[in-house]
């Protein structure tokens, strides 16, 4: 399964997500869409606080069980170009980064 992080409204050292997942990545026309699955949006995220395994908590607290890839990509960017694995703390304070510094 591919779960989809989309960060939004960031702020200060908080952001929000949307969390999309249990759906899959397709191309279409020169452009990659996210079609299907499930969306919840997370409010006020701390940065101080968000690592990878946070990441995947808040996945398996909507009862997703089985294994996952996590990528992420700011709202407002490209699908195609910005979007990022998420697979390890670096990832983590990369999108913490992003968050910070945007």
């Amino acid at each position: 399964m591919v779960v989809c992080l989309k960060l939004y409204e960031m702020g200060g050292m908080r952001f929000n997500v949307t969390v999309d997942y249990i759906g899959n990545f397709v191309m279409a026309k020169k452009k990659l869409f996210y079609i299907g699955g499930e969306k919840h949006r997370i409010y006020n995220v701390d940065t101080d606080t968000w690592l990878h395994f946070e990441a995947v908590n808040i996945i398996k607290k909507f009862k997703y069980v089985g294994q996952f890839t996590l990528w992420w990509k700011p709202s407002n960017k490209n699908m195609v170009r910005d979007l990022k694995l998420f697979i390890l703390d670096k990832d983590a304070i990369e999108l913490v980064n992003f968050v910070a510094f945007t």
